[in-house]
């Protein structure tokens, strides 16, 4: 018999008829109420917009400032207790409430909700075939998504082991039960999971489905598939996808670089998928990276990048209110999660990242470059390069001796070009590199070598004090 996740404190929240129902109490005395609620076709947008609702509250709670924060780009203030052990690596599985715990709870939260979607509205498909196929395939696309996420936080990169046999997540496909626990399947195993999602998705969406960035999309599909690829080190299908993607989706223009992150309008050119925060009560983001008071800024390391003028150093300041009202010039910042329009503050939210089209050239000329084919790697960091400094391919300075020498420049456009976007950890770990932090960092924690099992978080108490079969990470390097 199978073995799912059943023991987090979570509420189904697929509409606020279920915003006080205890999972747990679903066989008991929910179970009809949301047999009920999906009963009618009505019930399938709002259960949509709801998982749409709880990722971007799973991104905004720790996801996105995780890789981050455990990286090289970004360094702390010291007065951030809730991000410290984090930032030093000596949390414990017993931080309920830090980013240990609330990743998993959050994830997992998103997960159950979409397996009811998942199983419930299928009945609907005789009112409106059209209409539940797209919705089942937003749903399969969202849940890929979470397990991919979750799986890069608790387990070790996919290259981990040479046959992917460590442990990954959890992978809860079905509605559970009581009596279930949970099991952690390999990280193999995982990402099988995740692709047959990514494929689901892809045979549900109808040949009409209009392309929203707000929502998944085949595009989508084929973006987080292409990240996916590049994790697996399956760098021919990786760059098929990414190399596909740039042929519907351009990088936006220079001039609309800085607005592609600070205004509602985004870039219609770039945004592949991103999230809707409007009327969303995240924040954490924004608290984090602050431009009047922030607790994250950029590191020497990261700005020794860049050259002068490059256009993507204009969102390390602004020049805005301070708290008194008073206008001034701030920098050593991030602008990535701020929307600064000269509008109602009603209205202003920002909107995270997930993908766009500058992930998917650096995802070509990354794989490119593993596949030897080193001219076609240079024109997408060109193009990259190009846009940033405001001059044309040919004029951009590039010089290397081969492919080692190329993909440095490949790893160092990636953290210009992605910093505090969620990946940097995760390019560490996946390259199996060591983390190397400079001399500005306040902790004592400046190198760890790799393998390490400080690179991902144990599972949580919530999880492990009522679950006993459960396998919880190492707590040392010995047990690696």
């Amino acid at each position: 018999m199978k073995k799912y996740i059943i023991t987090l404190l979570l509420t189904f929240s697929l509409s606020p008829l279920f915003t006080s129902c205890h999972f747990l109490e679903v066989e008991q005395i929910g179970k009809s109420d949301i047999q009920s609620f999906f009963s009618d076709i009505d019930s399938v947008e709002p259960s949509v917009l709801g998982a749409y609702n709880l990722l971007f509250s799973f991104y905004d709670h720790y996801l996105v400032s995780y890789p981050e924060v455990t990286g090289d780009l970004v360094y702390l203030s010291a007065t951030n207790s809730e991000w410290w052990k984090i930032y030093e690596f000596t949390s414990t599985y017993e931080e309920e409430t830090s980013p240990v715990g609330v990743i998993w709870k959050r994830g997992y939260n998103l997960i159950m909700d979409l397996d009811y979607l998942l199983y419930f509205v299928p009945r609907l498909r005789e009112q409106n075939p059209e209409l539940v196929d797209n919705a089942l395939a937003q749903a399969y696309f969202v849940r890929a998504l979470t397990f991919f996420q979750l799986c890069n936080v608790y387990g070790q990169t996919y290259t981990f082991s040479n046959d992917a046999s460590h442990w990954g997540v959890g992978l809860m496909t079905s509605i559970p039960t009581i009596s279930d626990h949970m099991v952690r399947s390999s990280v193999k195993d995982t990402y099988a999971q995740i692709l047959s999602d990514i494929q689901s998705a892809r045979e549900l969406f109808t040949d009409n489905y209009t392309f929203d960035r707000y929502k998944a999309s085949p595009y989508a599909c084929d973006a987080l598939e292409a990240r996916v690829r590049l994790y697996m080190g399956d760098y021919e299908e990786a760059y098929k996808l990414a190399s596909g993607l740039i042929g519907r989706f351009s990088l936006a223009p220079r001039d609309k670089y800085v607005s592609m992150f600070t205004t509602r309008a985004g870039s219609v050119e770039e945004d592949i998928f991103r999230l809707n925060g409007y009327q969303q009560s995240g924040n954490a983001l924004q608290k984090l990276y602050r431009y009047d008071n922030p607790y994250a800024r950029p590191s020497n390391k990261l700005k020794g990048l860049f050259v002068g003028g490059d256009v993507r150093t204009d969102l390390f300041s602004y020049d805005g209110k301070d708290g008194n009202g008073t206008m001034k010039h701030f920098s050593d910042i991030c602008m990535k999660f701020y929307c600064t329009e000269d509008i109602a503050d009603e209205e202003k939210h920002y909107d995270p990242v997930v993908f766009r089209a500058s992930e998917m050239y650096l995802i070509a000329g990354e794989c490119a470059c593993k596949l030897g084919r080193l001219q076609e790697a240079e024109g997408y960091i060109r193009k990259l390069e190009a846009r940033a400094l405001g001059i044309s391919e040919t004029a951009v300075p590039l010089s290397y001796s081969g492919a080692d020498q190329l993909m440095e420049i490949i790893s160092k456009e990636r953290m210009k070009e992605l910093c505090f976007e969620g990946h940097r950890l995760y390019d560490i770990t996946r390259r199996h590199e060591a983390l190397k932090r400079d001399a500005g960092f306040n902790t004592q924690v400046l190198t760890i070598n790799y393998p390490d099992y400080r690179f991902v978080l144990q599972i949580p108490i919530i999880e492990t004090e009522t679950n006993p079969d459960i396998q919880q990470n190492p707590s040392s390097n010995a047990d690696l």
